[in-house]
Formats: C-alpha cells, structure tokens, sequence
C-alpha cells in the first residue's frame, strides 16, 4: 500500500481495497475503460496476480469460486454487448437449474 500524505488515484484505491479484502487472484480481458487499474495491478503483481482471458465469459468463469482457493477472485471485464455471457457466468448455480 502507499505511504499516507501521498496522491493515490481511484485505481490505487480500489487495488488497495482489493489487498484489504484478500484478493490474491484477478481474472481480465484487458479493456480501455479501466486502464488505471490495469495500471495499479501491475504495481501489486507482487500480491495479486493478474490472468489475462480471450474472452469476458472465459473470465468470468475463471473467476468463480471453488473449494481449492477460498480467497475472493475478481474479473475485470469492459463494456460491451457480451454482458449476458458473464451475467450467466456469475449467476449462482442453484438458480440456473431447470425446476
């Protein structure tokens, strides 16, 4: 983290936030809407380490939960027209089984 009294961007904020809450693995189709905090991911490669997909649904499945790692993940995905592809990605199971 960064020493207090300096400037720290939103994106530095959020990475920070992310070691707080024990992030140790991050999920991402590079995009242009969140090029700061590609930026600040690469300055905390040392604590959370950054997977880069081919596809924003590839991540988001990447980035579900399993019993071997019990730290949160996170995925970082841009703005796009594929939103119901992670939208399905990250819908608990329970709730996609048909009744």
């Amino acid at each position: 983290m960064m020493e207090t009294g300096t400037t720290r961007t939103a994106a530095q904020i959020l990475v920070d936030a992310l070691k707080i809450h024990g992030v140790d693995t991050a999920f991402c189709v590079p995009g242009e809407s969140y090029l700061a905090v590609l930026d600040a991911l690469y300055d905390a490669r040392e604590s959370i380490r950054l997977i880069v997909a081919r596809q924003d649904g590839g991540a988001a499945y990447m980035a579900e939960p399993g019993p071997r790692s019990p730290a949160p993940r996170i995925c970082f995905v841009t703005r796009d027209p594929a939103r119901p592809t992670r939208r399905s990605a990250c819908t608990p199971r329970s709730r996609t089984r048909r009744r």
